[in-house]
């Protein structure tokens, strides 16, 4: 008869000839997310790998300005504007395609340190490239603040902090004992006041030590006034502040490095050394 359907071999239904091809399709979409995901995680690795290798190369560019202007400060006579001529606002370029820019102050307003025990920050208040005057803006009080964790002070376990101060007159060399004073500045539990060191005489020049003694002292920091109020805040001397800046494709790296524009004796003058024997070096030990 003509309008009879014709026979299914298969004995399936024609409802289901299209199951093998929706498959398919959602093989191949699984596939092409995955591979995506893939290329962009590969794609990130790699910029992010070119990226750390080029602000490796802006790092070192920009501790080489650094070391630059730390050899010139150390090592060359300086003229007396010194720190605005190393200060270099053009970007320098070098061999390596890194460039970098620089900036160099001799003074601070503020100095912070970590002070571990028994060491020592020296401040000189006094300009050493102008010995021989006193400073225009004279220092009259400096306040020395820092932190530390609950301690006990009768059981000895708070930090305490010694200043020594010297003083001597403009284009001298020596002076009497009663030009150096000590002080001592323990802290308590309930926090740290500051410690007020004073200038007697603003036409002197001034040399400042703070030591820590039985513990370490954190977050020390150190602000200059030019009067006894402490309402007029002036720079601290004899401190270098270098700021360089290296540049290398699109990367930028940051650094700064803070020293004193001459360097301090050594803190082993702060104590003494008892031996019966001969502490003479490059001799045979003789004991009495």
């Amino acid at each position: 008869m003509p309008n009879q359907p014709r026979p299914n071999p298969t004995g399936r239904s024609r409802r289901h000839r299209g199951t093998v091809l929706l498959l398919a399709l959602l093989v191949l979409s699984s596939i092409t997310i995955a591979s995506s995901g893939v290329a962009t995680l590969i794609l990130s690795s790699l910029q992010q790998t070119r990226t750390i290798d080029s602000s490796i190369i802006a790092y070192y560019a920009a501790e080489s300005s650094a070391e630059q202007a730390i050899y010139v400060v150390r090592k060359t006579p300086l003229e007396p504007d010194w720190a605005e001529s190393l200060t270099v606002a053009a970007p320098q370029q070098q061999a390596n395609g890194a460039s970098w820019t620089r900036t160099v102050a001799g003074k601070e307003r503020v100095i912070s340190a970590q002070l571990p025990r028994d060491s020592f920050i020296e401040l000189a208040l006094y300009d050493p490239d102008r010995e021989g005057i006193s400073l225009a803006d004279a220092i009259k009080r400096v306040a020395v603040s820092w932190t530390n964790d609950p301690c006990v002070p009768e059981d000895d376990t708070c930090p305490k902090l010694v200043a020594t101060l010297v003083k001597w007159s403009p284009g001298t060399t020596t002076w009497s004992e009663d030009a150096s004073k000590t002080e001592r500045f323990t802290t308590g539990v309930d926090g740290v006041p500051p410690a007020y060191i004073t200038l007697s005489d603003v036409g002197d020049l001034y040399k400042l030590r703070l030591r820590a003694e039985d513990a370490d002292i954190r977050d020390l920091r150190v602000q200059a006034y030019a009067d006894d109020a402490m309402n007029t805040p002036v720079d601290l001397p004899g401190r270098i502040k270098i700021d360089t800046w290296g540049r290398y494709g699109t990367t930028q790296q940051h650094l700064t490095a803070r020293l004193p524009r001459r360097m301090p004796l050594s803190g082993m003058y702060d104590f003494a050394v008892f031996s019966e024997c001969s502490l003479v070096k490059g001799y045979p030990i003789s004991c009495p």
